[in-house]
């Protein structure tokens, strides 16, 4: 017999469909061996139309040598097909369990899951193989199909996933008649950080179920568990359990997810949580992990050295192995959290850092490195405000902060001539704004500000850039005394006096002093120590 089905055995294969009369269904099992394709295809549709267990069971048998559009075709049948499913599951035949497993899997029928636990909890390990495969496969497609960011997590799914975990609660609570860590792993595929019955297993250290699960949560190479427990760095009232595994995983692929966490978190409560962190295994060991780790992961590495209550002696060492080996964007952060250290060894390498090639690596090491109380940094500071870079230049700057126009200006009368000069020409140098200010002092309506800032001017050799303004004051001010002090400070610019001869601006305490050496007194040794003392100057 070739060719499509001959009309009367289509009518047959029919009226075999739909028939109540349960011999039809040997017939049909029968049909599914015959030679001719028509056939076997006819009783095949025959047996998914009759609702009869033993004939759905004989399709479940033959699963493994059917054509894949026959496996297309059980889809839409697949509710029809459980009671099949959950014999075939529990059945002692290998074969049969095995493509129970499968068409389970195949067909999403979430509601066979109980049946699959209850014959993992009885099995060993040798058995359980094909067990295991399916809930996985299923628990896994759950997982995805009720999460809210992938399909919507809608009403049907939800409920699936609550029957699944309570199904899986249930296994829990049986821990002690099988004791199968694969059920805790699945159990925390499907629940959410603060589920009760997970807080209350973390929680409570002598709880039967809390070695297991801190067990399962520090082994898993899972990606749905390692997500989990990332999930609980958020968590304000995080268990101890958990906080313990952070500090025992020591697998590369886990660490460097854990690290790039925290380098892209801003949660507070994350900082927090670290802090309590006191021992991380890892770090001692070193070796490929830190070699392993890319940029963001080298960020977090430094934040967790800062952040953790690890010894502040072995955060230090992280510090500087970063600085040492690590990426650029890693160097840098290393750089900058040298400011939560101290001691001889921090400042070597703070001093190493604004040498460094890299102006960021600088810009980073400047911000703190005046506190530290090292000798001889001012000069190396100001040498740098001729970097080449910005980033340089502006964090010597931020650095010297109080060396700006304001306060010099409101500590101007206070000053010795001496202080006043190289007080001002260091100014000149940190703050931008120098010139600008200056020129809108000129500018003051109030006559002893604008001779003030003639002779400003003239102390740190800003008549250049102020001649227009000093032209226009020589001429036309009403006050004699400003007109006769701007046209001397305009005459030094044709005819410069001593103080305008080069000089080294670099710093009052480096190594060329700037103008005439001032004998030495009790109050002109350190002028930049008189120029801080001055400004407590209520005007500041």
């Amino acid at each position: 017999m070739s060719g499509s089905l001959s009309p009367g055995l289509s009518t047959t294969l029919e009226l075999l469909a739909r028939t109540d009369n349960q011999a039809a269904v040997p017939l049909l099992v029968w049909a599914l061996e015959s030679p001719f394709w028509e056939i076997r295809q006819g009783a095949f549709e025959a047996l998914l139309e009759q609702e009869n267990r033993q004939g759905h069971r004989e399709l479940l048998a033959r699963l493994h040598r059917m054509p894949f559009g026959w496996l297309e075709r059980m889809r839409e049948y697949g509710d029809r097909l459980r009671p099949a499913l959950r014999e075939a599951i529990v059945s002692a035949d290998s074969q049969l369990r095995h493509n129970g497993c499968q068409a389970a899997v195949w067909l999403g029928q979430y509601e066979v899951i109980p049946t699959l636990l209850a014959v993992l909890e009885q099995s060993d390990n040798a058995d359980s193989a094909p067990i295991l495969a399916a809930l996985y496969d299923l628990v896994e497609q759950l997982r995805c199909r009720s999460s809210p960011g992938i399909s919507g997590g809608r009403g049907e799914e939800k409920t699936l996933h609550t029957q699944v975990v309570a199904s899986l609660e249930g296994s829990l609570q049986r821990w002690s008649e099988h004791r199968r860590t694969e059920i805790v792993e699945l159990f925390l595929h499907l629940a959410d950080p603060n589920h009760p019955i997970l807080l209350q297993v973390l929680q409570s250290p002598h709880h039967p179920l809390h070695l297991p699960m801190v067990d399962v949560l520090t082994k898993s190479r899972s990606p749905v568990v390692q997500e989990l427990l990332l999930s609980f760095l958020e968590q304000p009232q995080l268990p101890l359990g958990v906080l313990l595994v952070f500090g025992k995983r020591s697998d590369g692929k886990f660490v460097r997810q854990w690290l790039r966490k925290i380098a892209r978190s801003q949660s507070p409560v994350l900082e927090q949580n670290l802090k309590r962190l006191r021992n991380i295994s890892w770090l001692r060991a070193g070796g490929a992990i830190l070699q392993g780790l890319d940029s963001w992961a080298e960020l977090g590495l430094v934040r967790l050295a800062v952040l953790s209550g690890i010894p502040r002696q072995e955060a230090f060492g992280v510090i500087e192995y970063v600085f040492r080996y690590g990426k650029p964007a890693g160097r840098r952060a290393a750089a900058e959290a040298l400011a939560a250290f101290s001691g001889a060894a921090a400042n070597a390498l703070a001093l190493e850092a604004i040498e460094d090639p890299d102006p960021y690596v600088q810009a980073a090491a400047i911000g703190h490195i005046r506190q530290r109380g090292i000798p001889g940094v001012l000069p190396r500071l100001l040498a740098l405000l001729d970097s080449p870079h910005a980033v340089v230049r502006h964090a010597v700057r931020k650095s010297l902060r109080e060396l700006n126009f304001k306060r010099f200006l409101h500590s101007f009368d206070l000053l010795e001539d001496s202080v006043r000069r190289q007080t001002g020409l260091l100014v000149k140098k940190i703050d931008p704004q120098t010139i600008p200010l200056l020129q809108q002092e000129l500018q003051s309506p109030i006559r002893s500000r604008r001779l003030r800032a003639i002779a400003i001017a003239r102390s740190i050799d800003a008549q250049k850039p102020l001649e227009p303004i000093l032209q226009q004051l020589a001429q036309e001010d009403p006050d004699a005394q400003v007109r006769q002090e701007a046209a001397a400070a305009l005459a030094e610019l044709i005819v410069p006096g001593p103080k305008n001869q080069p000089q080294n601006t670099e710093s009052p305490v480096g190594k060329a002093t700037v103008g005439p050496k001032p004998a030495a007194s009790a109050t002109a040794t350190d002028p930049l120590t008189q120029y801080r003392r001055s400004l407590w100057d209520p005007r500041d």
